[in-house]
């Protein structure tokens, strides 16, 4: 992907650029700013500069790709999508998206996923899926709107840190 700019409803200017190795210290930022409930969906327990320089190169990888927010240069939100390079679902995507709690609802996120579908497409996929909490109600109207239908619920599927479980929503795209 090339860097896009585009200007939000706000009058802001929002860049959307992979993400590079210079951008480690913006990501450690990005994460460490999220929520508990957004953290949940991060695989990796631990954000240090090994985790995020590893996931940065991971991005660069043929079976995965990554798209990251800015505005003034601060990391607002990130989408990426991954999959298997062989085996029968090598085809579908799996999409992780996270946006800063002061750019939702500002069309952040619908700008990341209309640019992480294109991207799949490129890649050859056929499908994307995501995953969500099914407390997560704007989140599933944001994924409904963007062409995403709902492919199931995982009953008492999540943990959280305190140990409460929560069904998980999962959506798909067909492309």
């Amino acid at each position: 992907m090339r860097k896009k700019v585009i200007e939000l409803e706000s009058g802001e200017r929002l860049l959307m650029r992979e993400p590079t190795l210079d951008d480690v210290s913006n990501y450690i930022t990005f994460f460490e700013g999220l929520a508990p409930v957004d953290r949940m969906f991060i695989k990796d327990e631990e954000i240090n500069q090994d985790v995020v320089s590893k996931k940065i190169t991971e991005m660069q990888a043929e079976n995965f790709s990554g798209v990251i927010a800015l505005i003034e240069d601060k990391i607002v939100g990130e989408v990426s999508i991954s999959f298997p390079v062989m085996g029968w679902s090598n085809h579908v995507g799996d999409l992780q998206l996270v946006v800063t709690k002061e750019y939702r609802g500002k069309g952040v996120a619908r700008a990341l996923i209309r640019e992480i579908t294109l991207e799949a497409a490129k890649l050859g996929l056929h499908k994307i899926q995501v995953s969500i909490l099914e407390k997560q109600e704007s989140a599933g109207r944001l994924l409904k709107g963007g062409g995403f239908f709902k492919e199931g619920t995982l009953v008492n599927y999540i943990k959280d840190d305190q140990g409460k479980k929560h069904d998980l929503v999962v959506y798909g795209y067909s492309i």
